[in-house]
């Protein structure tokens, strides 16, 4: 019940910040609020200097409204995260057991291609990249703000997860840093210890519950923002998983 709750959260505030569905749009508040106007000004112009003043009261009054139009709106749309600037900083050496990851333009690209290639459908690789860009915006090297245990792209805690890393890392003779080895660690722990994420993965049916099921079994945020995961999970379909349906 609980995650059916949250999936509807999640899809009112991704359809009201900007998806096509939206019937709120500003340019239809706009050109309501234009002609409103314009009927108040011509109205008002018109007793007070006759058909010149309607026209010219019109135009102002249209004006006005366009813009009263476009403000009601502004303050109801929600932010929705836009994708990191591709880097070329970001360690990405692939290693033997990945010799057939191409060499992207970006770190998300190489992540959801990656989960691809393993077999997964392009929406529930989307989700895996959409939840690790919320949880460090895929830098393998960085930790957890502000000085918390998490490490790397999916935020592996220190004296657990982490060190597992460290150790399976050196079984690839690479160090824990490396892009490639970390997408291959999620991999490993989805068919060992975390299998259960992996198959309430696969029997979801969209991006959004995809990302929402991927969050509670496999990251376990304790404050998810889980529109923000839902949000780059869209974006990362949009830009290679070939668009979404609504």
């Amino acid at each position: 019940m609980n995650h059916f709750i949250q999936l509807m959260e999640v899809k009112s505030i991704v359809f009201s910040a900007g998806d096509p569905v939206n019937a709120s749009d500003p340019s239809g508040q706009s050109i309501w609020g234009a002609a409103l106007g314009a009927v108040a000004g011509c109205a008002i112009g018109a007793v007070v200097a006759d058909i010149p003043g309607c026209i010219a009261g019109g135009a102002a009054g249209g004006y006005l409204g366009s813009k009263l139009g476009n403000g009601s709106h502004s303050q109801h749309k929600q932010p929705v995260p836009s994708l990191p600037t591709p880097s070329h900083t970001t360690p990405c050496t692939t290693s033997p057991t990945t010799s057939t990851v191409p060499g992207p333009t970006s770190p998300t690209q190489t992540a959801y291609e990656y989960f691809v290639q393993k077999g997964l459908l392009n929406y529930e690789s989307a989700a895996i990249v959409g939840n690790l860009l919320q949880e460090s915006q895929l830098d393998p090297t960085i930790g957890q703000y502000p000085a918390g245990p998490g490490r790397g792209i999916a935020q592996w805690e220190v004296g657990g997860r982490w060190n597992q890393l460290v150790a399976f890392a050196s079984t690839e003779g690479l160090p824990w840093t490396n892009f490639t080895v970390q997408l291959d660690f999620i991999w490993h722990e989805l068919n060992s210890d975390y299998s259960s994420a992996l198959t309430a993965l696969t029997d979801s049916y969209t991006y959004i519950d995809a990302t929402i099921l991927f969050e509670d079994s496999y990251e376990g945020a304790s404050d998810p923002k889980m529109t923000n995961r839902v949000a780059y999970a869209k974006q990362v379909m949009m830009l290679y998983g070939g668009g979404v349906s609504g």
